[in-house]
C-alpha cells in the first residue's frame, strides 16, 4: 500500500491536481486504511484532509448528541497532526 501511495502523489505532483478527502480517523492504522504516517505525507504533498467522523458511523442512524462528538472528535484528531 505505502509503493502505491508513493506513485499516486508522484502522479498527483506533476500535474498539481487539488486533492481533498474526508478522514474517519478511528479506522487510521486498520489494516488496508491508512496509517498517520501517511496522512502526513500526503498532506506534505498537497492532499488535503478533513474530518469525516472517528468510527464512520451512519449519523443518520444515531442520535444528535452523538453525531455531533463523531464529527468533533474526527476534526480534534486531525488537528494533532
Amino acid at each position: 500500500m505505502e509503493r502505491q501511495l508513493r506513485k499516486r502523489l508522484s502522479n498527483i505532483k506533476k500535474i498539481w491536481i487539488y486533492c481533498n478527502n474526508l478522514l474517519a480517523t478511528g479506522k487510521i492504522g486498520e489494516d488496508d486504511y491508512l496509517t498517520w504516517d501517511m496522512v502526513k505525507e500526503m498532506y506534505l504533498n498537497g492532499i488535503y484532509f478533513g474530518g469525516h467522523t472517528r468510527n464512520h458511523i451512519n449519523l443518520s442512524k444515531v442520535d444528535l448528541s452523538l453525531a455531533e462528538k463523531e464529527i468533533r472528535w474526527s476534526f480534534e484528531d486531525i488537528e494533532k497532526i
